[in-house]
């Protein structure tokens, strides 16, 4: 390929989109797209635009890549570059449907920004991690239904079986 771009982490519909601007409307089939999923490492901001603390490292991450034909290249790639085990997955729904970030951040951002007010501003760099609470943890219960609810709906029309190429 003559570019590899990725998304980290990767988001629902992320790479369909690229898909529509690279493939459909530029006719680029030289350009391989990646999503993947988790994050290898956790980082806090110490300066922004400067520094960062590492938090800790994952032991591995997984991707989808468009095309799949492209997926072990771009395993060895990631695998050189973080030195984690990289997983390829067989779709990219793997990675859009992953419940990790596409849960967590919103049900985390409402809970900490449900009494927000404009013109307020934090006392403290809030720990978005650290000081979860239950009004968040509620929500991603619920979310996580939801997701289910929507794969058992495809596992169903698909007769337990979906196609994805």
């Amino acid at each position: 390929p003559n570019a590899i771009i990725g998304a980290m982490p990767g988001q629902g519909g992320w790479c369909r989109f690229c898909e529509k601007i690279l493939r459909k409307e530029h006719h680029r089939t030289d350009v391989v797209v990646y999503s993947q999923m988790p994050l290898p490492f956790n980082c806090r901001i110490l300066e922004f635009g400067r520094s960062v603390h590492i938090l800790g490292f994952k032991s591995e991450i997984n991707i989808a890549t468009s095309p799949p034909s492209a997926c072990a290249q771009v395993t060895s790639l990631l695998t050189h570059v973080f030195g984690v085990t990289v997983i390829p997955q067989p779709h990219m729904l793997v990675i859009d449907l992953f419940s990790g970030n596409q849960l967590i951040h919103p049900a985390r951002l409402f809970g900490m920004l449900q009494m927000w007010k404009e013109g307020e501003t934090f006392k403290e760099n809030p720990l978005f991690y650290e000081d979860f609470d239950k009004l968040a943890a509620d929500m991603i219960l619920a979310e996580e239904e939801e997701l289910h609810s929507m794969l058992r709906t495809l596992e169903e029309r698909s007769g337990g079986k979906v196609e994805l190429e």
